[in-house]
């Protein structure tokens, strides 16, 4: 069973695809030639202040406070300094590259990189997968076809239902860059 959508939550679930995309990480840097895990090392910060922006703006807490529940409530894969568990489906181990408690919410963030048609489906299938373990899914494909054919191709109305489909069945938000 899907968490339910609210206003509310869907303005949760677009200000961390908002942060995942801050200029920081893409306007400064040649993001292509990055690896994955760079490029989610580069999301972090921007991702954690808009974690500690929302304790803030829906929580009231003032901005020490805000800071600490981020730092607490926030998990990144690369950091050691936390720990995004693993859990189990269909007899393997699974892992979503950020998790955000907020709110009585757990959602997943997932980040892939790529220029083919198998980078984009992995994405989606974790994604997937991540709404039976996880309230909302917020996934971002890195686009480095040198053409930029999918980021160009996203707003297609097959792809268009595709994220509807996602979105609506499964608690997942996608976006390219």
């Amino acid at each position: 069973m899907n968490a339910r959508k609210t206003d509310r939550r869907k303005t949760i679930c677009e200000s961390i695809m908002s942060a995942l995309k801050h200029d920081e990480v893409f306007d400064r840097t040649k993001y292509k030639k990055l690896d994955e895990s760079e490029i989610q090392n580069r999301m972090a910060t921007p991702l954690n202040r808009e974690v500690a922006r929302l304790f803030e703006d829906h929580k009231g807490y003032n901005t020490e406070r805000a800071l600490k529940e981020a730092r607490v409530k926030f998990a990144s894969e690369s950091d050691p300094k936390t720990t995004v568990k693993n859990f189990v489906f269909m007899g393997v181990q699974h892992r979503p590259d950020f998790t955000i408690e907020f709110d009585g919410l757990n959602i997943a963030v997932e980040i892939k990189k790529g220029g083919s048609g198998q980078s984009i489906r992995e994405g989606i299938g974790q994604s997937v997968v991540y709404n039976t373990n996880f309230d909302f899914t917020v996934y971002l494909y890195v686009d480095t076809s040198a053409d930029d054919r999918i980021k160009n191709a996203f707003n297609g109305e097959r792809e268009l239902n595709l994220r509807e489909s996602l979105w609506n069945n499964h608690n997942v938000l996608f976006d390219v860059v």
